[in-house]
This record gives C-alpha cells, structure tokens and sequence, in this order.
C-alpha cells in the first residue's frame, strides 16, 4: 500500500529558537504538504508562528490552531483512539502525525530517547513497515514497523492517560474536560522532558488502556504503489468465495480494497501482474459492489482463495450474461 505521493520531508533541527521543541509542528508541515497534494507547505518554525504557544511543546490544539490560522486547513483530532483508529485512518489514505514515546518507536533518537515525540506516518506499508518522516533526523524517511509504532504510541499514551487520572478534577470531568485535561498533561510531558533536555517522565498503573494520541489530514487517492500494470490473460471463470481477508492492488483510479472475510466477488477476468514485487503474479479482477462501477485486482496468493464455476455450466456460454449482469450493477449479489 502506498500514497499517490509522498510529501516533501520536514525537519525539525533548522536551527530555530524552540526546533528542539518543534517535533509536532514539523510533522504537521510534512501533513500540510501531503493534504493539499504540495500546493501548500511549510516548516516548524514557520508552522510555529501560528500557534499563540511560543514556548515549550505543543499538543493536538496547537496544531489545529497552526493548520487554520496559517493555512485555513481542518486536522482531524484523534486523541482518546487506539491503535486500530490509527491503522484505520493509515489504510484509508490519511497521514498520521502520531504521538510516541521515542525510546520505544526508534528512529533517530536524542540521547535515551525518553521523551513524548511526534512523527509523520504516511500510508505508505511494505513488507519492512510504514514510511515514517521523524522530524528529528536530519533527512529522508525511514521504515517502521507496525509493532514499534503500536509500542511508541501505547506507551506514551499509557503515560498521559495515567497522569491525567491522577488529577483532581478527572473523576467528574465530562468528556471535553478531560480532552483538555489530556492537552494540558501532554504540554507538561513534552515541557519536561525533550531532545537536548532529557528529564524523568512518572509513569502511573491507573491510566492507559490502549489509548494513544494523534491528527491526521484528509484521505487522499492511493496510489499505484506495486507497479501494476497488468495484461489480461483469461476469460470470466464466476463466482469465487474468500475465507480470508485477501489485500486489492489499486486499479488505474487509485483505490484500494480489503476483501472481507467470507465476503464472495464476482470474478470475470484472470490476470498477470506486470513490474512491481507482484511481477508475475497470477490475480483475478473482480468486480466491486459498492455502488459504483469499480474493479480490481485480486492477488492470488492465498491458498484458500477458490474460484468456483457459475452456475450453469458451460463459461463461454454465459459470458454474455456475467458482463451484462456486473454492468447492470451485480443486481441480487450477496455479500
């Protein structure tokens, strides 16, 4: 899975006055960048001027403030998630600027790495991880893996939500209290402790949960990341059943797909993959039924994937009638 484009990479260490501070901001330019698709971009310290927090780290609000003020754009808080939130927001084509504790995620590290930091996440996933912009390198995007993301972000959040608790008013705070509760632990943490400025951050057994922290931008088209062009090779050969969830390559439109499990597809074409890691590959097209008229790729690699002859016989002879019947909107089609 890949984005249409990767965003220019952003980093902090511009030799401002608070870069060692500006991690969310950083991050938040590499986002600017990827939700206008390039048209509009910036830097921390540039990103920083639209906040009314001069000093110190930052937390979600200031972020959302930076993007309307500076660039009339809306981030989307997700704070209070897990990280199933995250990958759902990843796979739909939305870049992550998540909040991690370092030491656990890796990466390019200041010291121990035992600070709350943010980074780029950009929906971007092979077999090595996601492609992550850390602002506190000096250059390039790096891999990541699920698992050391997933740590980083549980474990800073484990340490936010467990402070939070413990404050007085958090037992009969509503919803937005809390939220604010939540903000004002994050800026502490991220005041107390930072790159160049390294200091011991409580950690608390009553908070946590699995929450972690984090914005994103708009979904944006995914790309054509496996180098798919592909030939057809077959004729329609009916209707097939998956019984596990088996990933789409993205069709010329740029979408993506994840085949349910159990969820049958109408499938009129076999094809080979040209250029890409699935060069060579036997796929399927498929039909989609959601509304629209969208196709894709199937990839074949799961052995439980078994097609199975319509029903009536003979294939050439009900040709006419698949192609007429997908065309009309698969009318009947249980998923």
């Amino acid at each position: 899975m890949q984005t249409s484009r990767h965003p220019n990479f952003v980093t902090q260490r511009d030799g401002s006055s608070l870069a060692n501070s500006n991690c969310r901001m950083a991050s938040i330019s590499m986002g600017l960048d990827y939700e206008t698709e390039g048209a509009k971009t910036s830097t921390g310290a540039k990103m920083r001027t639209y906040t009314s927090d001069q000093s110190g780290g930052t937390d979600s609000s200031d972020a959302r403030q930076a993007w309307d003020n500076g660039y009339s754009e809306a981030l989307t808080v997700g704070d209070g998630g897990t990280w199933d939130d995250v990958e759902g927001d990843l796979t739909e084509g939305r870049l992550v600027h998540l909040d991690v504790w370092h030491v656990a995620t890796g990466g390019c590290l200041s010291g121990s790495g035992a600070y709350g930091h943010t980074i780029a996440v950009v929906p971007d996933l092979d077999e090595t991880g996601w492609l992550v912009g850390d602002p506190w390198c000096t250059s390039g995007y790096k891999r990541l893996t699920t698992s050391k993301l997933r740590a980083g972000a549980e474990e800073w959040g484990r340490r936010v939500y467990g402070a939070s608790a413990q404050e007085a008013d958090w037992a009969t705070a509503g919803p937005d209290l809390r939220a604010a509760i939540v903000r004002r632990i994050v800026k502490r943490f991220m005041d107390l402790s930072y790159p160049g400025h390294i200091r011991e951050i409580p950690v608390y057994d009553t908070g946590g949960g699995g929450q972690v922290l984090y914005t994103s931008t708009h979904t944006q088209p995914l790309g054509d990341t496996m180098g798919t062009p592909y030939n057809l090779t077959g004729e329609p050969i009916g209707l097939a059943t998956t019984t596990v969830p088996i990933g789409l390559i993205p069709t010329q439109g740029g979408e993506f797909y994840q085949v349910p499990v159990g969820t049958k597809r109408n499938v009129f074409a076999v094809v080979t993959i040209s250029g890409g890691p699935y060069d060579g590959d036997t796929a399927y097209l498929v039909s989609i039924p959601s509304g629209n008229d969208e196709t894709g790729l199937l990839l074949s690699q799961a052995s439980t994937y078994v097609p199975s002859e319509p029903s009536g016989g003979d294939i050439d002879a009900r040709d006419a009638e698949w192609r007429e019947w997908m065309l009309a909107g698969s009318p009947g089609f249980d998923e």
